[in-house]
């Protein structure tokens, strides 16, 4: 009997200390739900967390996993819902990790990381003061673990994202950050976070996790090329990952290499995808319709009825009015461009850029946003023959003018000839910069580019015209661009 009474002891006391003893491990099981996750298996995920939870309730390293699960699924598939959710569980994960294992290097790593989803979401979804300041808290969080544990590879990934990130800023929201003791290097951000990739590449689940973030960092600086050409260098078990490919087809589309973007997803596996997942039908609308490819208006109609979210409504309504202008039915155009000014919010960039397309104060010439779709796709001698048959006379109204002379200097510039294309843009800059259309903003920038490695004073004096001509109404990137490589280029003296 006494020895059953020990026994029994011995068991209550072991259950109450291990129950005590929190701890982060990263065992195989949680690998395992990397996988899942970065292959977009966001219910396999769950499943394997809640095991590694029963199993070991105090591993708290799954609770960061659970989180970053959700926030993956909620990424894809984003709702006012969702994102309320999201916030509930955040606070309720936090109560049960909060000064458990205080001392491990994974503390402050995995609430860093935590905190930083949460800022993101409450961001995207409107509540930029919010986060604002989760951002903040998760910055000092990874700089007070770096102080403590500066090797550690977790803490030293957020340091990479933080680094580019701040860099991306807009000059004056930088010198405002900067004034706190906040500080950027975007070239040792990317440094950090490739030299992250390379301690994770041959661990299965965090090398596709690693992937993310130098993709979006590059996302972040408006460099698709560079995050295309770093997904086609990697591993063919590395690129299988769904997220992986869907971010080697967006990158592509991004970069202009529409047809290799169309055969990504061609091959993308959307049977296993463990959620709905309308950003398919968003992607593949916009890959179609460079292409001029009549199925564009099914993917487009299909993203509308799939999404349960605000954002890019109004890019995609405007999408639907280009089809049917370029097809023929102004009627149809007109009705699409009146709901593009309607419908959604103007959180996102390219909803913005809808804006200010639905609000010209003429009709868009159909031959010229066809020419215009298929340079951004990179198909410059469709758009050259297209521009052919659509040349606007003398007489034409100012910003037919205007686009047409910058796509010929688009198209000039892709083939190498520089004068022709300096030519062009310039003349754009003679005959638009009076006027309220970005045609001369753009082919500012465009000129700065073209001097950029020859010149570079007159490319300081471009990228200064672009930002000088620039109006708020415009499309972001032109200004944010000719800002960054200012600042590059002044950096260099």
């Amino acid at each position: 009997m006494l020895r059953i009474v020990f026994l029994s002891l011995f068991i209550l006391l072991f259950v109450f200390f291990n129950d005590l003893s929190g701890q982060y491990v990263v065992n195989d099981r949680c690998l395992d739900a990397w996988e899942k996750m970065i292959n977009m298996e966001v219910k396999t995920a769950k499943k394997i967390i809640l095991e590694e939870l029963q199993e070991n309730p105090s591993n708290y390293y799954a609770y960061y996993l659970d989180q970053t699960n959700e926030f993956i699924r909620i990424m894809a598939n984003p709702s006012e819902e969702a994102y309320s959710r999201f916030l509930v569980n955040f606070e309720l994960r936090r109560e049960i990790m909060d000064d458990k294992e205080t001392t491990s290097p994974y503390y402050e790593a995995c609430e860093s990381d935590m905190t930083l989803q949460t800022g993101i979401l409450n961001t995207l979804y409107g509540d930029k003061l919010s986060g604002v300041r989760k951002s903040y808290k998760a910055y000092r969080l990874t700089y007070d673990n770096l102080d403590t544990y500066p090797d550690f590879m977790m803490s030293i990934k957020n340091d990479g994202f933080f680094n580019v990130s701040l860099s991306n800023l807009p000059p004056f929201v930088r010198w405002a950050v900067s004034f706190f003791g906040v500080k950027s290097d975007q070239k040792k951000g990317f440094g950090l976070l490739f030299n992250y990739f390379l301690a994770e590449k041959d661990t299965r689940g965090l090398n596709g996790a690693a992937v993310l973030y130098l993709v979006n960092a590059f996302k972040i600086n408006r460099d698709p090329e560079s995050a295309y050409k770093f997904i086609q260098s990697l591993d063919s078990s590395i690129r299988s990952y769904r997220l992986i490919r869907y971010f080697y087809a967006n990158t592509a589309y991004r970069a202009g290499h529409n047809e290799e973007a169309l055969q990504v997803f061609r091959k993308f596996d959307l049977k296993g995808v463990e959620m709905t997942f309308p950003y398919y039908d968003y992607m593949m609308a916009r890959i179609l319709i460079r292409r001029l490819d009549p199925e564009a208006i099914n993917y487009l109609e299909k993203y509308l009825q799939l999404t349960r979210n605000d954002n890019y409504l109004k890019e995609i309504n405007h999408y639907i009015a280009l089809y049917w202008l370029i097809n023929g039915d102004r009627k149809k155009f007109e009705y699409y461009r009146k709901v593009t000014c309607t419908v959604g919010r103007e959180v996102q960039e390219r909803d913005r850029e809808a804006m200010y397309d639905c609000k010209l104060d003429y009709l868009p010439d159909a031959g010229l946003v066809k020419a215009r779709l298929l340079m951004d796709g990179g198909y410059f001698e469709k758009a050259d023959s297209v521009l052919n048959t659509c040349k606007p006379s003398m007489e034409a109204i100012i910003p037919y003018q205007l686009e047409y002379a910058l796509l010929q200097g688009r198209y000039y510039d892709h083939k190498g000839m520089r004068k022709a294309a300096v030519t062009q843009l310039k003349k754009v800059i003679r005959l638009g910069k009076d006027e309220d259309y970005y045609f001369a903003s753009d082919a500012a920038l465009r000129l700065g580019f073209i001097y950029k490695n020859t010149d570079k004073q007159k490319a300081i004096e471009y990228f200064e015209m672009a930002r000088d001509l620039y109006e708020k109404n415009f499309y972001e990137s032109i200004d944010d661009m000719a800002a960054k490589q200012l600042l590059l280029l002044k950096e260099e003296d």
